[in-house]
């Protein structure tokens, strides 16, 4: 047996006459060939098959995905990246969240995921991520993620009496807050950089 013309997919036992083969996405179009059968004394005869292929979706998958970090009240983007080998016939990849921080939002055309977290979201944790073509076939991404600590400065209000009068003895309290004391367990000490003689400060409670 002798199939022409010859293809780089399908392939004819020159014995048994049995065809066999996998097509390609670049295969689709309908194809005819001519199997040619010739016994020992040289007589032959000829078949034309036509063989149509039709497609088979196939789903997208992810690719070069790295896991997200960022700090505490900063932007955090990431682009997430899948292919889908359906592309060069139009198919299009739709991405949605079905779980994550609700901090983080995600572009459902670009894939990008982007957001600010806050100090009750610092530490580690995950989102699961699909995308989906548009016959509905999906890939199914699970991503970890980490929010590390930023410190936050304290801020100072200044004492209640400002007002000292000679030879009395003068108290007053500088309050100052910290937004990282009662999460994380700042401390905070106080410290005169420029003062007059006569007056002390007290490092733990700023009187």
């Amino acid at each position: 047996y002798s199939m022409a013309p010859t293809s780089h997919w399908l392939h004819v036992d020159s014995v048994t006459g049995d065809l066999t083969g996998i097509p390609g996405i670049s295969d689709l179009n309908d194809s005819i060939f001519v199997v040619t059968a010739i016994d020992d004394s040289g007589a032959s005869d000829t078949l034309a098959l036509e063989i149509p292929i039709r497609h088979m979706n196939h789903a997208p998958s992810f690719a070069g995905i790295l896991p997200i970090t960022g700090a505490e009240d900063s932007l955090m983007r990431h682009h997430l990246f899948a292919t889908d080998r359906d592309s060069i016939l139009g198919d299009r990849i739709h991405f949605r969240m079905i779980f994550g921080p609700g901090w983080l939002t995600l572009d459902t055309l670009t894939g990008i995921a982007s957001g600010v977290p806050g100090g009750g979201d610092v530490g580690d944790g995950s989102l699961t991520v699909i995308a989906l073509d548009d016959s509905g076939a999906s890939a199914t991404l699970v991503l970890p993620y980490a929010v590390r600590h930023t410190n936050h400065a304290p801020h100072v209000s200044a004492p209640g009496t400002r007002l000292a009068v000679e030879d009395s003895l003068y108290v007053s309290q500088i309050v100052a807050t910290d937004a990282d004391a009662a999460r994380f367990g700042d401390t905070l000490r106080f410290t005169a950089v420029l003062k007059p003689a006569w007056l002390t400060l007290d490092p733990q409670n700023g009187t």
